[in-house]
């Protein structure tokens, strides 16, 4: 069965999400930015992501999935690398935050509704 490359998209939000939840806080802390407020920032990620989700059917419906799911991969890369040059600015590391959120959210739900298009579902 060929996989058209989904299990990579799928290993690179998974990737991302991962590492920007669990190592974020742990990364900024030596730097100067408080884990409380890293929490802050990290729940404003959860926000952006639930608000790209929940506009990724209609998002992929106008444009359809081969263009948002590249926008949303490169709107999460610009907030991660955000992320690095604003620390330890709360603000700058909140803002940045919603952008993984909103890109990783578009680009997950991206991939679900690539995958759906491209496999069989009968078996």
């Amino acid at each position: 069965m060929e996989t058209h490359g989904f299990g990579d998209l799928d290993a690179v939000a998974v990737g991302v999400l991962v590492v920007n939840s669990s190592w974020t806080p742990t990364l900024l802390a030596p730097i100067g930015l408080p884990v409380p407020r890293t929490a802050v920032a990290l729940a404003l990620f959860n926000a952006g992501s639930v608000v790209a989700t929940a506009a990724g059917g209609w998002l992929i419906t106008r444009f359809g999935a081969r263009r948002v799911l590249p926008a949303g991969f490169a709107l999460a890369a610009v907030g991660m690398a955000g992320v690095g040059l604003l620390a330890p600015s709360v603000s700058g590391v909140a803002a940045m935050e919603v952008l993984i959120g909103l890109g990783l959210g578009g680009a997950s739900s991206g991939v679900i509704a690539l995958a759906a298009t491209a496999y069989v579902t009968t078996m």
